[in-house]
């Protein structure tokens, strides 16, 4: 068996609470990243390391870190998971790119058309 997959989620959100912990509870490393600075849900997330899921799936996702450091955050990870409204894209990316790897996969949810922004962005154009 080799190396799990190390993950990065974006987004501190409803959406970003639940894949890192579906993440976690599925036995990958994740680091979750807050976007908006040290908040009481990321210091608790430091602190417990821990995401519940219920609903669907029951159980319990350990996080490996909580930051809002989004270099720290994408350090080492090979999936990097962008889990942030469409209207914030462009403000995450631009901290995002000067911290990107070669060989690192960004996906982007929702879509809307942030893979092509994100591209854009990294090639040093906005259009």
């Amino acid at each position: 068996m080799g190396t799990p997959t190390r993950f990065a989620v974006l987004g501190c959100g409803n959406g970003g609470m639940t894949l890192a912990g579906l993440i976690g509870f599925r036995g990958c490393p994740v680091t979750i990243w807050e976007g908006l600075g040290t908040s009481e849900k990321l210091r608790g997330l430091q602190t417990r390391r821990r995401i519940r899921l219920s609903g669907a799936i029951e159980g319990t996702g350990r996080i490996e870190s909580a930051t809002d450091d989004i270099g720290e955050a994408v350090r080492g990870a090979s999936v990097i998971l962008v889990v942030v409204p469409a209207f914030a894209h462009e403000s995450v990316f631009e901290r995002l790119i000067p911290h990107l790897r070669d060989g690192q996969r960004v996906v982007v949810i929702p879509g809307n058309f942030g893979a092509i922004l994100l591209r854009n962005m990294m090639a040093g154009s906005r259009a």
